[in-house]
């Protein structure tokens, strides 16, 4: 049963919309081209109301048909427009992310480059604290009790 529904999100996830699949320059024209269809449906709808000679029953549902995939046209363009707007942004913040994440790590590699160049001056000045000396002294136990077994 969780097969099934591991391979469903998978299955899911496989399937993308139109408008993340077209690449942006394509989805500008493809709304450029809606907004032409939708004017030409708008002007043969609005000639067959007005009465303009040569103008039919005919003219009026090619206007509406044009007025349908036009306004498809947009809204797939658009959309598509809009999600590769939200995916730049998503990778951009990323990208951020990363570098932070990467800084941090440099300035808690610096700080630990730190604090054993701090212990090896301690070791060679000879002044050590009393807990150094207890630190000290509990390694070299450890040492001698490896040696022995």
């Amino acid at each position: 049963m969780e097969e099934n529904k591991k391979e469903e999100t998978k299955n899911t996830q496989e399937k993308k919309k139109l408008w993340e699949i077209i690449p942006v320059r394509s989805c500008m024209l493809m709304s450029l081209g809606g907004l032409y269809i939708l004017y030409m449906g708008y002007r043969l709808c609005k000639n067959v109301i007005n009465g303009v000679d040569g103008g039919g029953i005919g003219f009026f549902i090619v206007g509406v048909a044009f007025l349908v995939v036009g306004a498809g046209m947009l809204y797939v363009g658009i959309r598509g427009v809009i999600a590769d707007d939200k995916k730049q942004k998503a990778e951009a913040a990323a990208l951020k992310e990363a570098e932070k994440a990467e800084k941090t790590e440099e300035l808690s590699e610096k700080e630990e480059s730190g604090e054993k160049k701090a212990e090896e001056e301690k070791k060679t000045t000879g002044k050590m604290s009393i807990k150094d000396r207890a630190n000290l002294a509990g390694r070299l136990a450890e040492e001698e009790s490896e040696e022995e077994v």
